[in-house]
């Protein structure tokens, strides 16, 4: 983490190409962290890599000293103005809201910048490609350290401490927001799904549509089991270990203008699970790693929350999943390109609903 938490306050320019980053940069970020000591970097090379959001560059380095805790290799993220993200939720994540946290589950943050005038943004942290990777094939091993390491993250800002990430308490505007936004989704994606889903299937899924908000606007009345969440847990933002011995981070918090940033805890579980993962793998594994998840957070202090109200919170998340799906039929071009992916989101919610009974938890 930065070794000041206000440093993305100062008013530095924001890094929009590769043409500002030198070596006195370099040198100026690493020496306010207290990384270089006496050493000094000397030279650097970069590579490029595609993200959806975003444009990312792995700087190699290279000192005038040979000193193994130096970092080799950083990631330099470079976001404009292109999207309707909350714009400094990703800076925030990374260098102000977790910075006390013991064990963080976020990657080392040496530099980040936002500019409130543009919306733009950029990111320095560490590389850690050598040592995890992404897009992992689910396993028990993954999901509990999964679950771990959201445990960390959840407990940090459950309940009333989530105004001191900035945050506040779902409330029914926000549930109805979120909501309207894939509305518009809904029937262009049951037309788009042709044969594939018989009429049945249809009219439950727009029942989900219809009971999933009514639902959630009971359950924001009790408010233990919210906090702020990560809220897209998908496999490309989970770095999990090469060895599995090491820590499981969780990259990219970049929630659009109408997201959930606070939700059940629990939602950021049946996300990773429900829509991405083949629902035998998920009928095999989602019980243990909740309980795994349930377990960590009465380690971090979460006592008043059970294991059958967390159980039934995941029940009603997982259906977040025809929400998820509608989204990506919103807009035309995107139905179809998208198709591959939304799809099997829809496909594998349909099949949770039926799994877990959540018909009942829906009355």
């Amino acid at each position: 983490m930065l070794k000041n938490p206000e440093l993305n306050q100062i008013s530095e320019p924001v890094i929009t190409s590769l043409d500002q980053v030198n070596a006195e940069w370099l040198n100026q970020i690493l020496n306010n962290n207290g990384v270089l000591g006496n050493s000094e970097i000397t030279n650097f090379s970069v590579e490029h890599s595609g993200s959806t959001n975003a444009h990312i560059a792995q700087l190699r380095i290279e000192y005038n000293a040979v000193d193994e805790s130096l970092p080799r290799k950083l990631l330099l993220k470079m976001c404009k103005n292109e999207n309707d993200f909350v714009k400094d939720s990703e800076v925030n994540y990374y260098s102000r809201d977790y910075f006390n946290l013991e064990n963080s589950p976020i990657p080392k943050c040496y530099d980040a910048q936002f500019s409130k005038d543009t919306g733009a943004y950029h990111i320095l942290m560490e590389d850690l490609s050598e040592t995890h990777h992404k897009d992992v094939e689910p396993t028990l091993e993954y999901g509990k350290a999964v679950a771990d390491a959201l445990a960390i993250l959840h407990s940090y800002g459950w309940g009333d401490k989530m105004q001191f990430l900035g945050q506040e308490m779902l409330n029914e505007t926000k549930v109805e927001q979120y909501i309207n936004h894939a509305l518009p989704g809904l029937e262009p994606m049951l037309s788009a799904t042709g044969g594939k889903l018989d009429n049945t299937s249809k009219d439950i899924i727009r029942d989900i549509f219809d009971r999933f908000p009514k639902k959630m606007m009971e359950r924001i009345q009790d408010p233990q089991g919210f906090t702020v969440v990560h809220g897209d847990t998908n496999p490309g933002n989970i770095l999990y270990p090469n060895s599995g011995l090491d820590q499981t981070y969780l990259l990219d918090r970049q929630p659009f203008n109408w997201s959930l940033t606070t939700n059940l805890g629990v939602s950021d579980l049946s996300y990773m699970m429900v829509p991405y993962w083949d629902s035998h793998q998920r009928q095999k594994l989602e019980m243990p790693i909740l309980k795994q998840y349930h377990h960590q957070l009465l380690q971090h202090g979460i006592l008043n929350y059970s294991w059958e109200q967390l159980w039934d919170d995941y029940k009603l998340s997982a259906m977040q999943g025809v929400c998820i799906a509608a989204d990506w039929c919103v807009k035309e071009d995107e139905l179809e390109e998208m198709r591959w992916l939304w799809t099997l989101e829809l496909q594998r919610t349909l099949q949770t609903y039926f799994d877990l009974d959540v018909a009942k938890l829906l009355e």
